[in-house]
């Protein structure tokens, strides 16, 4: 074998970011999680917009099953929305 085979054959020198990204995405579960995060923070972001509802306002539909008068996730015991409660932990 010539000395430019050989070069010819040498693998590719990849930066520190490149590796991180390469074995990042080469990984199933990393994926998963990645996508888990952004779901996580797009509900935390477009939640309060969504919603008609304040986190602290006290309904006179107590115990709405969900999906009744707005309240996509029912509310609590004392009529308070759960998606605007959920929503608003997320983003503390």
């Amino acid at each position: 074998m010539s000395i430019e085979n050989q070069e010819d054959k040498a693998p590719e020198s990849l930066s520190y970011w490149q590796d991180v990204r390469k074995r990042f995405f080469s990984n199933k579960i990393s994926i998963v999680g990645l996508v888990i995060l952004s779901a996580l923070i797009l509900i935390g972001i477009l939640g309060p917009i969504v919603s008609n509802w304040k986190y602290d306002e006290l309904g006179s539909d107590i115990l709405a099953a969900p999906g009744t008068n707005g309240h996509w996730l029912g509310t609590d015991d004392l009529g308070r929305d759960i998606f605007t409660r959920v929503t608003l932990a997320d983003i503390y």
